[in-house]
């Protein structure tokens, strides 16, 4: 409705947009069940009730720019998560890692390609 107005006909042919999934994901992204009172900001979602279009966002801005001015003018906006998270997930990621080099005792590349030689 937000997208295409109240006529249903309209909603039904332009229901899948990319539009009317990215208006979803940031209304349930801001939408949460009980505030909390923290100081931090990483803290404002739970893990479960995170989406996609905000952590690329705010991942992607960082990679991209690394100014944290930016992605927190983004999160007061609305928009992606707040630097601080974006550095959370970061540490989380490459914590995954090293625990998978232990696991397996190999170092391989997180993307690896097939067809492709690796030593």
């Amino acid at each position: 409705m937000i997208l295409y107005g109240p006529n249903i006909e309209s909603q039904l042919e332009n229901s899948t947009s990319q539009a009317a999934l990215t208006v979803a994901q940031l209304v349930q992204f801001n939408c949460y069940f009980s505030r909390r009172e923290t100081n931090s900001n990483c803290d404002r979602q739970s893990k479960d009730r995170e989406t996609p279009v905000p952590l690329y966002v705010g991942l992607t801005v960082h990679a991209q720019t690394r100014k944290r001015e930016l992605v927190d003018t983004l999160f007061k906006l609305g928009m992606p998560i707040s630097y601080d998270c974006v550095l959370g997930i970061s540490t989380e990621i490459g914590n995954s890692v090293c625990r998978r080099f232990e696991e397996d005792g190999v170092l391989f590349p997180i993307k690896i390609r097939r067809g492709l030689f690796t030593t």
